[in-house]
């Protein structure tokens, strides 16, 4: 392990530490704060300090050339970040319609891949229902332009001094545990999209269900209404509701009063047209010349046999039944 010098600070000077027992921190993916590390130690264990003071301007000069800060993502990445996460928060909103659609982009722009942005394809290619290599944020992530985790291990494995052999062994176990863990994951990403498309199968079934009685109940009220408002137009109570549905639905409400209002007019006429039919029945009924009611019976006994296809005798046993005047004439005749 290379030499490593912390140190404290004390009225405003640096001091350097020494019998001070540091842990390994090779694997660490980020070391302490060494200066607060420093410190806290100290207070533990009561190291001494030595008077060797150096400027403090110096320590932070040499500590930022050891660890330079990032570089600032140029606009271009800015944008392209700015793009994946507009991606990011519509993806939910995607049909199997719009994915399938996505793909065929996504296989489109195959030939493209060593020119395109690999972080964009991977968001387009979690949008599209593929499994997402890299979680999408506005902050830079290590799969976005820093080292890999699993690199940045074996750096530090060569650094720990460790044999070739061991090395392999510990990279071994760490690849079989990330690639169990990577199964694990995307077992329990397919069983929760099993059991979510079975909710939403099951839900769609229930609302078609639920459609499905409420037009029934629908109906049946129209039914009544078409028996109570309208009982004398030329139409079956269950044709007449479908027809009522329809003009509900689909006339605005001034022309569909309109056609209501029509209806029932019509219902009336028709119902006053029955009741004056009734009134000049009877009154031709009693106008009528019973004389002769040997040949009022014949005739029209004669049209009721041709009207039904019955017997003449049997035709005039009925005329005979309906009107009880002829009946009675013809008792008299005798």
């Amino acid at each position: 392990m290379d030499e490593m010098f912390l140190y404290g600070e004390e009225d405003g000077e640096l001091w350097e530490l020494e019998e001070l027992e540091v842990p390994r921190v090779d694997l660490v993916r980020a070391p302490a704060n060494r200066r607060r590390f420093a410190l806290m130690k100290s207070q533990e264990r009561e190291v001494h300090m030595e008077k060797n003071t150096q400027d403090f301007e110096e320590v932070v000069a040499q500590t930022q050339e050891a660890n330079p800060a990032p570089e600032e993502p140029k606009e271009n990445e800015t944008a392209t970040q700015d793009v994946q996460i507009q991606i990011e928060a519509q993806a939910g909103s995607l049909t199997d319609e719009d994915r399938k659609i996505l793909r065929q982009v996504l296989e489109l722009l195959q030939p493209l891949k060593e020119k395109l942005n690999p972080a964009l394809l991977d968001t387009l290619a979690a949008a599209a229902g593929y499994p997402a290599k890299a979680p999408i944020s506005p902050y830079p992530q290590p799969q976005y332009g820093y080292p890999q985790p699993m690199k940045s291990i074996e750096k530090a494995l060569e650094q720990a001094g460790l044999p070739e052999q061991e090395r392999e062994r510990i990279l071994k176990a760490l690849k079989e545990a990330e690639e169990r863990e990577r199964e694990a994951i995307e077992k329990e990403r397919k069983a929760l999209f099993e059991q979510l498309e079975s909710l939403r199968k099951a839900n769609e079934a229930l609302k078609a269900e639920l459609d499905k009685q409420r037009m029934t109940l629908r109906h049946r009220e129209f039914v009544e209404k078409a028996e109570k408002e309208y009982p004398n137009l030329p139409i079956e109570p269950e044709k007449l509701a479908d027809v009522l549905i329809q003009l509900e639905d689909r006339l605005p409400e001034d022309a569909r009063k309109e056609v209501l209002r029509l209806l029932k007019a019509h219902n009336d006429l028709i119902a006053k047209s029955a009741f004056l039919r009734e009134l000049g029945t009877a009154a031709a009924e009693a106008e009528e010349d019973l004389s002769d009611p040997e040949a009022v019976l014949e005739e029209r006994a004669k049209e009721l046999a041709k009207e039904r296809g019955i017997p003449l005798e049997v035709a005039k046993g009925e005329v005979l039944k309906e009107d009880r005047r002829l009946y009675q004439a013809l008792r008299n005749r005798r």
